[in-house]
């Protein structure tokens, strides 16, 4: 099984040499090293945000019509916006959406992007925001048909030059698809030829089963199998409307699943009983801000509603598995060999707090207003609670201005 710890520090030392973690023991050797004294504190791994949309950062308080249902919410909300993005924009999301990420103590972000006005070059513009900032990516421009054969084309060669430009380790480019109801089969057939793996919203909402079913599959991911879009590390999305036998069908094609508890009751698109997927199920916010801390609670308390029980610590654990696979360098744990993206809580606890009970003060008590200092790659990008990689003040006065503009090209393409 995957497990998910932080490290104690007031029970050992971590040595870090070129952002890795070489060695975990206790009074460890100074040697000729630079020493930096964090006793009393929790060290534990930068957390991963398994599925996101960071041009959603642009979207806080946005004015937006009511919407009564799942296909509403994309067709007023989410593709006008999608629409409107330009290129200032996007670049402006990653650092925004990135900047929240570190300063939640998120260190790694699966994105998936969407700007149809805007396609060429968006994950470089992406990647540029994520590394500007200091955080890592993984990420996927979402093809459709929705807007054309040629946006769909435009897409998969966006897809294609974000993999051939990854830089190892840290950013990492990967296909992406919508969602099966807005793609047709000629465009699943061109993304099944190309030798990556796939990160595509499946069955959020019940649309994709039904459209599958009129194409004449028997289900969504019969239909995506049918193609060959079930690859090893392809991962797949909420899922809350899957079959069982499709869930095992996904599994043994060697794909991750990524849960969205606040997303899916924002939606309203219902229950994804999570704890079908396994052991390769990871943990997101599909854009609704970046705080995993928040994203754990609400995974275990949605279960408790639903009278069921789920393991937080295997999904923490799941995401750093598929991020360490995607990225290709071990994440989600301070282990020996593991990146040293390292997040610093002050969190002094009024009760006891060791292995035993560790989940326990994950869910009720830390929380992502303890984060001080966050290390990637064994580099500092926040102290005491403020970004090091850029001027936190100006970056939120700049978006501010930026995401103005934006709402007001979301108002004319929503009235068109």
């Amino acid at each position: 099984m995957l497990s998910w710890s932080p490290v104690f520090l007031a029970e050992v030392d971590l040595r870090i040499e070129g952002g890795i973690v070489v060695e975990v023991g206790t009074d460890l050797p100074a040697a000729n090293s630079k020493i930096i004294e964090l006793g009393g504190s929790i060290l534990m791994p930068g957390m991963i945000n398994g599925h996101t949309h960071l041009y959603s950062s642009l979207a806080l308080g946005m004015p937006a019509p009511q919407v009564e249902n799942f296909m509403e919410a994309l067709e007023r909300m989410w593709w006008p916006l999608d629409r409107a993005l330009d290129e200032r924009s996007v670049y402006m999301s990653a650092m925004v959406g990135s900047a929240s990420a570190l300063l939640n103590g998120t260190t790694t972000i699966i994105d998936h992007h969407a700007s149809p006005s805007f396609i060429e070059n968006s994950l470089s513009v992406l990647a540029k925001g994520i590394r500007d900032v200091g955080a890592r990516g993984v990420l996927a421009y979402e093809v459709t048909d929705r807007n054309g054969a040629d946006g769909a084309k435009a897409g998969i060669d966006e897809c294609i030059r974000g993999i051939d430009q990854q830089e190892l380790g840290f950013v990492r480019g990967m296909l992406g698809l919508h969602a099966s109801f807005t793609a047709s089969d000629d465009t699943l057939q061109k993304l099944a030829d190309i030798d990556a793996p796939v990160h595509v919203h499946v069955a959020e909402g019940v649309v994709d089963q039904r459209d599958a079913r009129e194409r004449g599959y028997g289900s969504v991911l019969g239909r995506l199998d049918n193609f060959g879009i079930l690859k090893p590390d392809t991962i797949i999305a909420h899922g809350v409307h899957l079959g069982d036998e499709e869930v095992e069908v996904a599994i043994e094609r060697g794909c991750w699943f990524v849960h969205n508890p606040t997303s899916n009751r924002n939606n309203r698109v219902g229950y994804a009983k999570p704890a079908r997927f396994g052991d390769r199920c990871g943990v997101g916010t599909d854009g609704i801000g970046s705080d995993m801390f928040a994203a754990a609670r609400d995974l275990f308390f949605e279960a408790r509603k639903e009278r069921h029980d789920v393991d937080v610590a295997a999904f923490l654990a799941a995401n750093g598995a598929m991020a360490s696979s995607l990225l290709g360098v071990k994440l989600g744990t301070l282990d020996v060999g593991a990146q040293a993206d390292i997040v610093q809580l002050n969190y002094d606890p009024a009760t006891p707090m060791g292995s035993d009970n560790l989940i326990g003060h994950l869910l009720f008590g830390f929380s992502a207003s303890e984060v001080r200092n966050v290390w990637v790659g064994g580099e500092q990008v926040v102290e005491n609670g403020q970004l090091l990689t850029l001027n936190q003040e100006a970056l939120m006065s700049e978006s501010r201005e930026v995401a103005s503009e934006l709402w007001l090209r979301y108002k004319s393409e929503l009235e068109d």
